[in-house]
């Protein structure tokens, strides 16, 4: 398992402890509430991954690089949609790299897709904007389920598997 791997964990112990007592919620706004929640701890552990692989591959190409990298990621909070990641992160290391996470990216998601019927690119961008309207107005999505919150999270970390793939010398 991949460093970055590991940021999952207490999102998806989160989820396993949470299935359980969703199922005895029968107050439909307190299971949405849930759902907010649920978009926040994901979004947290995507951050924290996406530093994990930054700062793994700016280590492996220089320790300065790795000060610098960690000066500069270390208050990346919020800001990783994948327009983000692609326009004001990993750009700075050079446009191969942006090249090669949009042909990953592209082509793990047509895999998904048709594997799983669901889009990673969507679903990712799904999680990220609940989790920003949650945090910021702390009314919880309403147009969408636990059960659909927690899909959409598990395919969204597959960008994660496609950064880690285009960061590498």
């Amino acid at each position: 398992m991949s460093g970055y791997q590991q940021r999952f964990n207490d999102a998806d112990y989160f989820l396993t402890h949470l299935d359980d007592m969703i199922a005895q919620i029968n107050d439909p706004l307190v299971r949405q509430q849930y759902v907010g929640y649920v978009s926040v701890s994901a979004v947290t552990a995507y951050e924290l991954a996406f530093k994990d692989i930054i700062f793994n591959f700016s280590d492996k190409k220089h320790r300065a690089l790795g000060q610098i990298t960690r000066s500069i990621f270390d208050r990346v909070n919020g800001q990783i949609k994948i327009s983000d990641i692609k326009g004001r992160h990993i750009c700075r290391f050079g446009d191969k790299y942006v090249d090669r996470f949009t042909d990953f990216l592209s082509e793990r998601d047509s895999d998904f897709l048709r594997l799983h019927s669901i889009s990673i690119i969507s679903s990712y961008g799904n999680i990220i904007t609940w989790r920003h309207n949650f945090a910021h107005t702390g009314k919880a999505p309403t147009t969408t389920t636990y059960e659909e919150v927690k899909r959409a999270y598990q395919a969204g970390k597959e960008v994660f598997r496609c950064l880690e793939l285009a960061m590498v010398r």
